[in-house]
């Protein structure tokens, strides 16, 4: 039976091949979670929905349903999702193209007698030509002058997802990337307004400050000990604050642009992924050598990749992890998650 290299397990092993050990080999995942997955997964369920012309409020329903093993996003994260969700909605309206959203694939990588590729493609463009769409979320800048878009290019996931369709017969033509900035708003401390609107000032025993005139006060004084009341935005108010931002300045948030491919590419992707299938199998027969199997696989300890790393706990430690000795805070799961989140 063949193992599966997903475009997310060739990645890993590009970043770091301790991260690949750990995720793939040993199948170990946080019991906590990935908030930034989890948000991912949940937009990606929305654009499925809006892919097939479904209005806003299906979308949210179906977004913030929770799969199985799945944990829900938090409320900030929901509020947030409402307002992304509700301005892209508004921006871009009624979906033009015919889409098939969510098309999963299994085929046979030639060359490798291991490996099999596997993945979901988020949408195919079905018209006179046929195009990948592809929905990301990113903290970079999506302007057009934007080096993120040159990077896409050569975007070992698209690749993957080409090679397949043209496995499959279907020539690809262009692929059509939709982005979405993350937002770099969060909730922050605001005054409490009382039910007619009015900020709440109080003295230093607590009580509320009036003015002579009987109405209450909306500016402190350091000097006289009167603080107005703030409290951390509630959910409603932060989702309104977002949507608002996003409506004043979409392009900020939203971009769609086309990115060539080249026959050359592909080509080239193919050599680099059976490379990859060879360098796991390299690895594991290296592990026999190793005083613990871990050891054969190289860690990269780089600001960038270990800032994010859900292992960095206990790996940074030098600590070990095996099925019988799993890290606080770790389970086992299947290698291949991201074939089930969507």
């Amino acid at each position: 039976m063949s193992e599966t290299l997903t475009a997310s397990r060739a990645a890993t092993l590009l970043a770091c091949q301790r991260k690949h050990y750990y995720r793939y080999e040993l199948g170990l995942a946080s019991t906590a979670g990935n908030a930034a997955l989890r948000f991912g997964s949940a937009w990606h369920r929305g654009m499925e929905k809006y892919a097939v012309n479904e209005p806003f409020e299906a979308a949210l329903e179906y977004a913030l349903t929770v799969k199985s093993g799945e944990e829900p996003i938090d409320e900030v994260e929901s509020a947030k999702l409402y307002a992304m969700l509700k301005a892209y909605y508004e921006f871009y309206g009624e979906n033009v193209n015919k889409v098939y959203p969510e098309c999963q694939f299994v085929t046979s990588i030639r060359g490798s007698r291991t490996f099999q590729s596997a993945g979901k493609i988020d949408g195919l463009i079905m018209g006179e030509s046929v195009g990948l769409l592809e929905h990301k979320t990113t903290s970079e800048s999506v302007a057009a002058d934007s080096d993120y878009w040159l990077r896409l290019r050569w975007n070992y996931q698209l690749l993957t997802y080409v090679d397949a369709c043209e496995d499959a017969g279907h020539h690809i033509d262009y692929i059509l990337y939709d982005v979405v900035r993350k937002p770099t708003i969060a909730p922050k401390n605001v005054p409490t307004i009382d039910e007619y609107g009015k900020k709440i000032v109080l003295d230093s025993d607590g009580n509320r400050v009036f003015k002579k005139d009987g109405e209450p006060r909306e500016s402190g004084d350091t000097a006289k000990g009167y603080t107005v009341c703030t409290h951390i935005e509630f959910a409603e108010e932060y989702c309104q604050r977002l949507y608002d931002d996003i409506k004043e300045r979409p392009e900020f948030y939203f971009a769609r642009k086309e990115v060539p491919f080249f026959a050359e590419d592909l080509q080239n992707f193919r050599e680099q992924r059976l490379q990859i299938g060879r360098l796991i199998l390299m690895c594991r027969a290296s592990e026999k050598k190793c005083s613990e199997p871990a050891a054969a696989w190289i860690r990269n300890c780089s600001d960038l990749i270990c800032r994010t790393c859900e292992y960095q706990s206990f790996c940074l430690r030098n600590e070990t992890a095996t099925p019988d000795n799993l890290p606080e805070g770790f389970k086992l799961v299947a290698p291949n998650q991201e074939l089930e989140r969507l």
